[in-house]
C-alpha cells in the first residue's frame, strides 16, 4: 500500500513542480527579454537570433524559480491530500509520517541536483554567452545602443546622450565627449543626426558645433560651428570593442568560481568562492523545505487551525530560512572564515527535522501499540 502511495506522490510532485515552475519562469522569461525585443524593434537582430538570444534567458531565471515553484507543489499536494482525507486513511491504516514523507523528500534531493547543475553550469553559460552576444549586438549597431535621455558611456572615456530618437535613423538633441586624447577633450553636439551610409556606418550631424578644450594652460579652447558634420562610426566600434563586458560571479563558470584568476581582487575572490559555496549549499535548500511542509502538513486529524493556515506558517517558515540563508551568504562575503556556516545552517536545519519528523513517528507506533492492547 505504501509503494503505490510512495510511486503515485513521487510522479505527481514531480510533475507538479515541473508545472508550477512553468508559470512564473514564462513570466519572468518575458520581463528578461525586454532587451532582447528592443533589438527586434530596432532591426539589430534577426528572428532566429532572437529566438536563440531568449532560450538564453531561462536558465538563470529558472535558478531561482525552481526551488520556489517545489515549495508550491508540496503546498498544494497537501492541501489535496487533506481535502480528499487520503493522508487520513494512511494515518488510519498505521501510515508513519517519516515513511509517507521518502517521495517528498526524494523528489526534493532530484530538486536540489537539478538547481545545482543549472546554476553551476548551465546559468552561468547561458548568462555569459547571452551578454556577449548583447554587447556585440551594441558595438556592431550603434544606433541599438543608443537609450533617449539617458547618459551613457559605450567605451572608456566616452560620454553619449540623445534627447530622442525616431523611425528611420534620425536622431534629436544629440551629445558626444571623447577624453580618450590626452591632451585635450572634444565635444560634439548637434540639433539633429542622421545614420547613412551601408549598416549605418556612418552618422551625420545637422547644425551643430565641435568644442575642444586643451588640458594644459598653454592652449586655448576653441570651437567649430558646422552645418553638417560626418563621424565614421568604425573608431567608435573599435573603442567598444575594446572593452570587453565585465561579468559578473553569476556570470562565471563553477570551474572558474573555485580557482578565481590571479587578476582578481581580494574582494572579487570572495564573492567568486561564496557564490561556488552558495551552489552547492542550494541543494540542501529544496530538502529542508520539503521536511518543514512535511511536519507542518502530516496529521493524523482535523487541525483546529485549518489547513490553509497551517501551509501558510509552512510557507513563511521556508521564507524566513531563505532569507538566514542570505544573510548568512552575505556574511560569508564579509568574512570568508564564515563560509562554514553555510552548510552547518542548512544541514542542521535538516538534522532537526528529520529527528522531529522520526520522533512523530515513533510516538505513532507507541500509540498504535497502547491501542492493539486495549
Amino acid at each position: 500500500m505504501f509503494g503505490r502511495f510512495a510511486k503515485y506522490h513521487f510522479f505527481k510532485i514531480l510533475k507538479l513542480t515541473l508545472a508550477v515552475t512553468a508559470v512564473p519562469a514564462g513570466v519572468l522569461w518575458l520581463t528578461q527579454a525586454s532587451e532582447i525585443f528592443e533589438f527586434l524593434l530596432t532591426g539589430a537582430a534577426s528572428s532566429g537570433l532572437f529566438l536563440k538570444l531568449s532560450l538564453l534567458t531561462l536558465p538563470p531565471v529558472l535558478s531561482h524559480i525552481l526551488p520556489a515553484g517545489f515549495l508550491a507543489a508540496l503546498m498544494t499536494i497537501f492541501i489535496r491530500g487533506h481535502s480528499d482525507h487520503s493522508f487520513l486513511s494512511l494515518w488510519a491504516a498505521g501510515g508513519k509520517p517519516e515513511r509517507m514523507a521518502r517521495p517528498f523528500l526524494l523528489v526534493a534531493v532530484i530538486v536540489g541536483l537539478l538547481t545545482f547543475v543549472n546554476s553551476a553550469f548551465l546559468a552561468p553559460q547561458s548568462s555569459r554567452a547571452l551578454r556577449q552576444t548583447l554587447y556585440s549586438l551594441e558595438s556592431e549597431t550603434v544606433q541599438a545602443f543608443l537609450k533617449p535621455g539617458i547618459f551613457l558611456s559605450p567605451a572608456a572615456n566616452l560620454s553619449l546622450f540623445v534627447r530622442d530618437t525616431e523611425d528611420g535613423g534620425k536622431i534629436t538633441g544629440f551629445f558626444l565627449q571623447d577624453k580618450s586624447d590626452p591632451e585635450e577633450t572634444r565635444t560634439f553636439t548637434a540639433r539633429e543626426a542622421v545614420f547613412t551610409g551601408e549598416k549605418n556606418r556612418f552618422l551625420t550631424l545637422i547644425d551643430g558645433k565641435i568644442v575642444t578644450l586643451p588640458r594644459s594652460d598653454n592652449k586655448k579652447r576653441s570651437s567649430l560651428s558646422f552645418d553638417k558634420f560626418t563621424i565614421d562610426l568604425t573608431a567608435l566600434r573599435q573603442k567598444i570593442l575594446a572593452d570587453k563586458p565585465a561579468f559578473k560571479a553569476k556570470d562565471t563558470s563553477f570551474q572558474e568560481l573555485l580557482s578565481p584568476p590571479a587578476t582578481a581582487s581580494a574582494a572579487q575572490r570572495a564573492k567568486f568562492t561564496v557564490k561556488a559555496h552558495e551552489y552547492i549549499t542550494g541543494v540542501f535548500h529544496p530538502v529542508a523545505y520539503a521536511l518543514i511542509a512535511c511536519l507542518a502538513l502530516f496529521r493524523p486529524f482535523p487541525l483546529r487551525r485549518g489547513i490553509g493556515k497551517q501551509a501558510l506558517y509552512a510557507i513563511g517558515a521556508a521564507i524566513g530560512l531563505k532569507f538566514i540563508f542570505i544573510a548568512v551568504q552575505n556574511l560569508a562575503v564579509i568574512k570568508t572564515e564564515w563560509i562554514f556556516l553555510m552548510y552547518l545552517l542548512p544541514l542542521g536545519v535538516i538534522l532537526q527535522l528529520y529527528v522531529r519528523l522520526r520522533s512523530e513517528s515513533s510516538d505513532r507506533s507507541r500509540a498504535i501499540m497502547k491501542m492493539n492492547r486495549i
